[in-house]
């Protein structure tokens, strides 16, 4: 009986070596998962800063180039009705 028992017990200690070791492996793949979860934030961040550089970009462009842009609409339809008016006369 007393055999038995101090079995047992051994395999008690057995088994949370074992646990232990599982979690060591387990706290492995978090880290590593971590670590990779951190790579894909930074990727992130860099591609919506470059996004929104580029936005910004447009912005000022579109600004700037704006009262261009209405003048040669302007131009093309006045052209437009011109040649339209000309060749129904």
């Amino acid at each position: 009986m007393k055999q038995k028992e101090e079995m047992g017990e051994a395999l008690h200690a057995i088994d949370y070596d074992q646990l232990q070791i599982e979690n060591k492996q387990y706290l492995a793949k978090i880290e590593e998962r971590n670590a990779e979860l951190l790579k894909l934030k930074v990727s992130s961040a860099n591609a919506i800063h470059t996004l929104n550089s580029y936005r910004v970009l447009y912005d000022f462009n579109y600004r700037k180039n704006y009262p261009r842009l209405l003048n040669i609409l302007k131009n093309s339809n006045q052209t437009f009705i011109r040649g339209r008016n000309y060749s129904q006369s």
